[in-house]
């Protein structure tokens, strides 16, 4: 999948001269232009998921066979993180262009601070009781910042809220998809697509016009 790679990387490139060319009026517009690029996107997520389901993390018999189980489960993990980036860039993108929102939901209003880029994206249906367009933007920004030791606000605080979860019996517990601390996971991208329920090209297409038509 070197090609998905590539065009991850053009896409979190996109810079004011690039988008000023190639992109031009209308959310139509966006969609039909990217519309390539997004299904190529998951198509190389579907490939990752099987190969990552495939991997024999049980009954491998030997330690060392297990480690070796173990680390091509992280590769392969990371470079399908890496796709899902890609996706979250496009949706990023078009919601930071075309959102005619201007301002945050009161409900909001400790997370997000006024004229905050973060009020554009406070859209989209609700996902533990935050509108994926905020799940969007802190996935985004997670996945092309994962090597900075400290994530800024309001992104933290949008994980922070996706992490912390109470049971049915009322015991509360950190979802370790979504905790920034948990020492493993490098790049989140994968979890927040996921979350989003982005398994397929029609599913983020269905989202993206709700949230901008």
């Amino acid at each position: 999948m070197p090609s998905c790679i590539r065009l991850y990387r053009n896409i979190l490139h996109m810079d004011k001269l690039y988008w000023e060319t190639y992109f031009v009026d209308t959310f139509q517009e966006y969609l039909q232009k990217t519309e390539s690029a997004a299904q190529t996107l998951f198509e190389g997520i579907d490939k990752y998921l099987e190969i990552i389901n495939s991997v024999p993390l049980d009954d491998v018999g030997s330690s060392a066979t297990w480690n070796i189980a173990q680390k091509k489960f992280l590769y392969e993990s990371f470079a399908m993180a890496t796709i899902s980036g890609a996706v979250l860039q496009l949706a990023y993108m078009a919601i930071k262009q075309y959102s005619n929102h201007a301002s945050a939901p009161e409900q909001f209003d400790a997370l997000i601070k006024k004229n905050s880029p973060a009020e554009k994206f406070c859209i989209g249906r609700e996902i533990r009781s935050i509108p994926i367009g905020l799940i969007i933007y802190a996935g985004r920004n997670q996945a092309a910042h994962y090597d900075d030791s400290d994530l800024r606000e309001p992104n933290r605080s949008i994980f922070e809220n996706l992490c912390n979860r109470t049971s049915r019996a009322g015991k509360e517990y950190r979802d370790p998809a979504y905790d920034l601390g948990n020492g493993i996971t490098v790049s989140f991208a994968a979890n927040i697509t996921a979350l989003l329920g982005w398994r397929s090209y029609n599913t983020y297409l269905d989202d993206m016009r709700n949230l901008l038509i």
